[in-house]
């Protein structure tokens, strides 16, 4: 599946084109453990699929599951607002996110852990929401923000 041809950016202006807790029981000591079960993309990996980024198409086409948090909404919107893009092709990106992947809605736990994460682990508050939801879940965080880069429980994408 291509990137919608209504919600990619491509080209210098940057014109839009385009969990769950599984328990798994221990017969001898009745303990529980996470299992990874999926991943949460970063704005980063949604907005570099949108631009036509094909190192990250696999991760949003092919992969699963797929969760992002709803702080992606707040950043998706920020970027767009603040590279001019067309409220029209804003509302079919954020649609693309809500089809393509299962939204994780922030909650007071995870606002908690955000909180304990933030410069601990990550600098931004919005990284550290997404970070909080990926361990809430058992999932990986994907990205290519530099701030996950040495995070042992993220795949980072981006330049090293």
């Amino acid at each position: 599946m291509m990137p919608s041809s209504s919600c990619s950016m491509r080209g210098e202006s940057s014109d839009l084109q385009h969990s769950g807790f599984s328990p798994v029981q221990n017969h001898s000591s009745a303990t529980r453990r996470r299992i990874l079960i999926g991943f949460v993309l970063d704005t980063w990996v949604w907005v570099e699929y949108w631009r036509g980024n094909t190192a990250v198409r696999p991760w949003v086409e092919e992969r699963g599951p797929l969760f992002s948090s709803t702080i992606t909404f707040a950043e998706t919107v920020r970027y767009c607002a603040i590279q001019g893009i067309d409220t029209a092709i804003l509302l079919h990106c954020l649609d693309d996110i809500r089809t393509r992947s299962t939204v994780l809605p922030l909650d007071e736990a995870l606002a908690i852990s955000a909180g304990h994460l933030k410069n601990r682990e990550v600098e931004g508050i919005a990284d550290a929401i997404i970070l909080a939801t990926a361990r809430a879940g058992g999932h990986q965080v994907v990205t290519g923000d530099p701030h996950f880069r040495d995070i042992e429980d993220a795949v980072y994408l981006g330049e090293e």
